[in-house]
């Protein structure tokens, strides 16, 4: 092994050593040539002299210095440099071993009545916070979508999930030509827009709702702008596919975009039996169906994938409108419907340790059906009518009607005796309607002073009509068997409406005053009236008055939040607030208790110190208790299961102080973020569980003191893609967290730690975009410990390791093998502890630009799919394992089309 150790030192040490050698650097310095002021922030980059694609890029310092390094020395270079308002400076490059040094770099400045001559044209230029790229320097293969252009960028990194990253930071909206495209969708311009309509990328920070610039960078998201070629501002755009395969899985979608100068209309559609639940996944591209399993997350002590599980059939469909009247103007208005009709088998293992006793088993099986409806209309209206004002509208409407149906089979069992087996069904109707708005309006005035008013309103409403049967076979004397049947009616309803206010006052060059206040009202209503089962009319009739109530709560909020803003240096801010907070509540209880009228005031501190890509955030706020933990209710969900409300709860005071670090260097394109964050709880919301020896269980909550919980992260990114071929990227992280609380179970009293470490490593290579690859690696360890010795510990090990690969071959013909790997060697016997899911398509394309494309995939190709979690709680370790979509080949058709028409 140690001989091993010593053959990659020895390996990483020649590559270094290598690349050094064959390799340049540059540096100067960008002024003024009139002034000799130093020019900070100017673009430098990099270009191949025959075609002008980007080798790598950086922008000056305040001193209006840079350096790039590592620069390739085998072929013919040019240097561009850009400052907005000035000539662009050019020189060819013939680079040698070492460092070249330009001393000072003097641009002239550039007249209105000045002609701009044309010549090479930088990639890459940097205005103000904009970074803009210029697509036509990135070379991509016909037919390439939006995706594949941006993995070429220089900072950019697309995920396997659709996120992408730019200098290490996420994005949040991906914008086409200003506009919204479906929302906050990301994959739907990704993966269904073609690299060759795009002129520019524009990356900038999303400050919408921080006009102020008051929000440290570090907490931002970039937006990704697309600008479309003038060419397209008249063009009909669009995909669409259709798949049948074995085990009658089917998947077709499609997409049409139109666009008329200002005006851009799209209509999508899809439907599959694949587990690709809407326009979230892969709903409209690769019909293979990669990437449908539902099992993409590890999360403490998950094994296998979240815990969704099931075979889900969909059907959806969308409508996005997008309008400009004229330039102060804008519309966007947004349909969505969804149908999802999902079937799940489960089998569930609780091995419940009780103090002082033995082991309760209770093994689990259900088999499940919800079918749910969703209609959803959203839109946002944006009227800027100077450079000064913009108010803004976002409202949003839905409704969702839903049925469930469940069939259980439960049996109870400790190491001496079988005790119950009880058989269940559940039924459920259900629905909810949803309506939202937000309303902002912004005006900046003279001498930086500004007011921001913003109005929020929510009308929410629902209920379900619900019957549950349990039938309960005693095995023990001192368990009576027993019939449940039961039908509850409950229901819910929310009117919230909130207008807040923030004054911005400048009161010297370094010191602003702001003053915050907001008013919200509140009205909750969850009425419970539950009945049982008349045997002689066969009717539900007879009233359960123990478990049944009109609780209704309303409140009354104020704060009054006055704030200090210190610009110390260009590098240093400091940011202090005390919030006033008035609350007043009153619970209604509908005479199963006495109301209760909570009123108090608190004084909330917070305080923000920022400096140099660091970040340092306190703040307090007041948690109140949930309507469901409240009501005076025997809520007895089943034969073996009660829970009793607490109307006597406290709300709950949390403390958070967080600290973030971001740093990116453009000139080795090197991204470094790490977070830790600590949050503390005065009257915290936690559970006594009375269990039996026989299984019953008699839940409540309490409020108990010193309850806390901590995490934090650190990450690492690299990219080299200084050469005109290859493109590679580096990715490490490890992230932790820590949680403290009290749990009683019985008489016994504990205090629960549970703690997650997990390491992640990843890697991309893309070689001209005829082989790209990218692989993963991810550890998980998480430990469940308690105080009380009569209590047992869990430990848990989780192993996940995963490539993909799409490889481009002569005759139009493309492979896409993927490859996971998922261990867990602490999973209960009787469920699998490790599973290989292979996955390979073959696509052969066709048509005139590769427009067309003929893929057959296999997914799941051993048949070893699979969905298990391990976890602790409560002294109990439960294992749990569900249906997942497994094997079956499918063969699929694809066309992508585009009709352009010039202006």
């Amino acid at each position: 092994m140690k001989k091993f150790y010593l053959l990659v030192l020895l390996c990483c040490t020649t590559f270094t050593i290598t690349l050094a050698q064959n390799t340049a650097s540059i540096k100067g310095k960008i002024t003024d040539s009139l002034s000799k002021k130093p020019l900070g922030l100017s673009t430098v980059a990099v270009v191949n002299a025959g075609d002008t694609s980007l080798v790598s890029y950086t922008v000056t310092k305040d001193d209006g210095t840079f350096l790039l390094s590592r620069l390739p020395i085998a072929r013919s270079l040019k240097l561009i440099v850009t400052y907005v308002g000035f000539n662009t400076f050019r020189k060819d490059l013939e680079l040698k071993p070492g460092l070249l040094d330009f001393g000072t770099i003097e641009l002239k400045g550039r007249s209105l009545e000045e002609v701009v001559i044309n010549g090479a044209r930088s990639p890459v230029t940097v205005k103000k916070d904009t970074i803009e790229f210029s697509a036509e320097a990135f070379k991509t293969r016909p037919n390439a979508a939006v995706e594949e252009l941006l993995r070429l960028l220089p900072g950019v990194q697309v995920n396997q999930n659709g996120g992408v990253l730019v200098n290490g930071r996420g994005t949040s909206r991906i914008l086409i030509d200003g506009k919204e495209f479906f929302g906050t969708n990301q994959l739907v311009a990704l993966k269904n827009l073609d690299a060759e309509l795009i002129d520019k990328i524009q990356v900038y920070l999303d400050r919408e709702n921080d006009p102020d610039r008051k929000v440290n960078e570090i907490d931002l998201q970039n937006v990704i702008n697309l600008k479309l070629k003038s060419a397209v501002k008249k063009s009909t755009i669009g995909r669409f596919s259709a798949g049948v395969g074995t085990r009658e899985r089917y998947a077709t979608s499609g997409i049409v975009s139109n666009f008329r100068d200002t005006l851009q209309v799209s209509v999508m559609a899809n439907a599959n039996n694949l587990n690709s639940t809407g326009f979230s996944e892969d709903e409209l591209y690769g019909m293979g169906g990669f990437n449908r399993s539902g099992t993409e997350q590890i999360d403490g002590g998950n094994f296998g994938g979240n815990q969704s599980g099931g075979l889900t059939n969909v059907k959806s469909g969308g409508l996005n409108l997008n309008n400009d009247y004229g330039k102060e103007l804008k519309l966007n208005l947004a349909y969505f419907y969804g149908n999802t009709i999902k079937t799940n088998r489960t089998k569930n293992l609780n091995e419940q340790s009780l103090p002082n006793s033995a082991v309760l088993n209770s093994l689990r099986t259900d088999q499940s059906r919800n079918n749910s409806t969703t209609h959803s209309i959203g839109g946002l209206l944006e009227w800027k009518p100077d450079t000064n004002t913009t108010l803004r509208y976002r409202p949003n409407l839905s409704f969702s009607p839903a049925r469930y149906n469940q069939t259980s089979f439960l049996n109870q069992y400790n190491d001496l005796n079988n005790l119950t087996e009880t058989e269940g069904s559940y039924k459920t109707k259900s629905y909810s309607d949803n309506f939202s708005h937000n309303l902002n309006f912004y005006h900046r005035f003279k001498k930086g002073r500004s007011l921001t008013i913003n109005n929020l309103v929510t009308l929410n409403g629902g209920g379900n009509d619900s019957y549950n049967f349990n039938q309960l076979n005693s095995f023990s004397q001192d368990i009576p068997s027993s019939l449940f049947d039961r039908y509850v009616h409950s229901g819910s309803k929310t009117k919230w409406t909130g207008l807040s206010m923030m004054y911005n006052l400048p009161l010297t060059k370094k010191l602003t005053a702001e003053f915050f206040t907001n008013s919200r009202y509140y009205y909750w209503s969850e009425p419970v009236y539950t009945y049982d089962k008349n045997a002689g009319t066969a009717a539900y009739d007879q009233f359960v008055s123990n478990q049944s109530n009109g609780f209704v709560r309303t409140g009354f909020f104020q704060n009054i939040k006055p704030l200090l803003n210190y610009q110390i240096t260009n590098k240093l801010r400091l940011r202090l607030a005390i919030d006033l907070e008035i609350q007043d509540v009153h619970n209604k209880f509908d005479a199963a208790a006495p109301d209760l009228r909570q009123r108090f005031a608190v004084w909330l501190p917070s305080l923000a110190i920022d400096y140099d890509g660091f970040s340092i955030n306190y703040s307090e706020w007041i948690d109140l208790p949930s309507l469901y933990h409240m009501q005076p209710l025997e809520r007895q969900t089943s034969a073996q299961y009660t829970f009793l409300g607490n109307p006597r709860l406290k709300a709950s005071r949390v403390r958070n102080l967080r600290g973030n670090f971001y740093k990116h260097i453009n000139a080795r394109m090197l991204s470094i973020n790490g977070y830790v964050n600590f949050t503390f709880y005065n009257n915290s919301f936690v559970q006594r569980t009375v269990i039996d020896t026989n299984g019953f269980t008699n839940a409540t909550v309490i409020n108990k003191d010193g309850s806390n919980n901590a995490n934090a992260g650190f990450y690492l990114r690299k990219q080299f893609k200084k050469t005109k071929d290859w493109q590679l990227g580096l990715g490490t992280g490890v992230s932790g967290y820590f949680q403290n609380y009290i749990v009683y179970l019985n008489n016994a009293e504990a205090r629960q730690k549970s703690a997650s470490v997990t390491f992640n490593q990843d890697f991309n290579m893309n070689y001209k975009s005829a082989v790209m690859i990218n692989a993963y690696y991810s550890f998980n360890r998480y430990k469940l410990g308690y105080d009380n010795k009569s209590f047992s510990d869990i430990v848990n090990q989780t192993h996940y390791l995963g490539a993909t690969g799409t490889f481009r071959f002569p005759k139009r013909i493309v492979l896409e093998p993927n490859y996971y790997f998922r261990y867990n060697s602490q999973i209960a016997p009787g469920f699998p502890k490790s599973s290989h899911i292979v996955n390979i398509a073959l696509s052969l394309l066709t048509q005139k630009k590769d427009r067309g494309e003929v893929k057959l995939s296999v997914y799941d190709l051993l048949n070893q799919n699979i969905s298990v979690s391990r976890y602790g709680n409560l002294n109990a370790i439960i294992t749990n394992e569900q249906q997942i979509l497994r094997r079956y080949v499918m063969l699929s058709y694809r066309y992508k089309f585009n009709v352009l028409k010039t202006i």
